[in-house]
């Protein structure tokens, strides 16, 4: 008995390792459907002004995958640019303020400095492979 035990246990081992050597914990397709696009805001001032982009879908299925909705929160750099994964072909509501806040951590604790100003626009966009760079122009309010 203790020698059927042993071959057992090998026969497991075995039968575990090959099955999980074969996958690399992502089929690949999800890297279809995603794409890292430059979100730049074009206003009327020269000066250094920081943007709080709240970036909002209700999500869509792709064959056999789901994208779920999503609600996130982007504070532009001093170029007032930020980078964001987009689902492709997945509609975008991006809604744009004024905030003098550098982090989103500073803009949660510093409420009475880091306050947002008045949304200045909302925008729908649906990326697709061919995007790389999404231009908001905002007028001041």
């Amino acid at each position: 008995m203790n020698n059927f035990i042993k071959k057992f246990i090998i026969i497991f081992l075995l039968t575990l390792l090959v099955s999980c050597s074969g996958h690399s914990g992502s089929n690949g397709k999800e890297d279809e459907f995603v794409k890292k696009i430059t979100i730049k805001i074009i206003d009327d001032q020269s000066k250094e002004q920081r943007y709080l982009l709240n970036v909002m879908t209700n999500g869509k299925q792709v064959e056999d995958a789901a994208q779920l909705p999503e609600n996130s929160f982007i504070i532009t750099n001093e170029k007032k640019e930020a980078k964001k994964q987009f689902h492709l072909n997945t509609k975008y509501t991006i809604k744009v303020s004024k905030t003098n806040a550098r982090t989103i951590k500073e803009l949660s604790y510093n409420k009475q400095n880091g306050n947002a100003e008045p949304l200045l626009t909302t925008v729908e966009f649906t990326p697709t492979n061919d995007n790389d760079i999404l231009e908001i122009k905002v007028k001041d309010k």
